[in-house]
């Protein structure tokens, strides 16, 4: 794909289009309903799999084009390491062309390492700017995509300052949580959340980048995927979160099968299993789909003697309630500047 080879690249030569230099091209970037706090671990941005490490959005690759004319290629922008509010740098240089008109897109795709990455091929025009995007989906990486024209005004004049991305999350997230309605301490029964698993995800799509950039029409024939969440012990009526986020593609409604088992202490005061549950429910969020940039909570509640129960709630922010207290502190909302 043009982004791992944009990766293998690299971004320390400088290509010159002009012979005088004018203002070097920078970049800045946040994301819409922004990252997750340090303290916190977000899928979305994760840099190495290591839990609390990577939480934060550390790069990004970037095509442009001055009058049709490629000058960045998928070439890397790094975050600076001197803290907060560090500038974005590329070794790759490129310098301001007063009166030229400029596009710019750039792309996230969970900050990957070579290898590792869930976009499979994209499609660039004449200048090299991607205008499709094709994901396939791991239920653990975010998909990311901002684009910026920047065209001469009236007067012949080119806006010069920094590139601004305002990059959206292009995937939908689905949290679980479950309450054990049967408290453990009172009754020596516990339960086990065997599997949470979700039907009839999508396996691909194709994200067109333009001027009303969405995904294609949905093909869900030969096109599913399924992801599942297993073993969560619930010892009482408290809400318990599953550690797991899916990031799942929009655009299709899913099914969610639970799966549990009860458990009982023994004589040697050991759990032992003692029955099983499952349900399955079709079409959870109604007459509706998954949407992109959006989170939802799909909660299940059980206990000794009762049905599974379900719901499926959109949540207004996609970070919201991210440490699972079921409420937002003030540091779980940093946006990048």
């Amino acid at each position: 794909s043009m982004l791992a080879v944009a990766a293998l690249a690299s971004c320390s030569q400088e290509d010159v289009i002009v012979a005088d230099k004018g203002d070097l091209i920078g970049f800045n970037s946040f994301v819409e309903n922004s990252t997750r706090a340090a303290a916190a671990t977000d899928p979305s941005y994760s840099t190495s799999g290591i839990e609390g490490d990577g939480v934060a959005l550390t790069k990004f690759n970037v095509y442009g084009a001055v009058n049709g004319v490629n000058i960045f290629n998928g070439n890397e922008v790094t975050k600076g390491t001197a803290g907060y509010g560090s500038a974005w740098t590329c070794g790759a240089k490129q310098y301001w062309i007063n009166g030229a008109d400029y596009e710019f897109v750039a792309v996230v795709d969970g900050n990957k390492k070579d290898g590792e990455t869930v976009i499979t091929s994209t499609t660039p025009n004449d200048a090299g700017i991607p205008t499709a995007i094709t994901y396939n989906s791991d239920g653990a990486t975010d998909l990311l995509c901002a684009r910026v024209e920047r065209k001469k005004d009236a007067d012949g004049n080119t806006d010069m300052s920094l590139v601004q991305f305002n990059f959206s999350h292009l995937l939908s997230k689905v949290k679980f949580s479950v309450t054990n309605t049967t408290d453990a301490a009172a009754t020596n029964y516990r339960i086990v959340l065997t599997s949470a698993q979700i039907t009839g995800a999508l396996k691909s799509n194709t994200y067109n980048v333009g001027e009303t950039s969405a995904w294609a029409t949905v093909n869900t024939k030969d096109n599913t995927k399924d992801f599942t969440l297993e073993n969560l012990t619930v010892n009482s009526a408290a809400t318990q979160y599953h550690p797991t986020e899916l990031l799942l593609l929009p655009g299709v409604n899913v099914n969610v099968i639970v799966t549990a088992k009860v458990e009982a202490k023994d004589a040697r005061d050991e759990w032992t299993e003692v029955s099983t549950m499952s349900r399955t429910f079709n079409n959870v969020l109604g007459e509706g789909t998954l949407v992109a940039n959006n989170a939802y909570h799909f909660a299940v509640s059980l206990g000794i003697g009762t049905e599974i129960q379900f719901t499926a709630t959109a949540l207004p922010d996609w970070n919201e309630d991210v440490n699972g207290d079921n409420k937002v502190d003030a540091n779980d909302n940093i946006k990048l500047q």
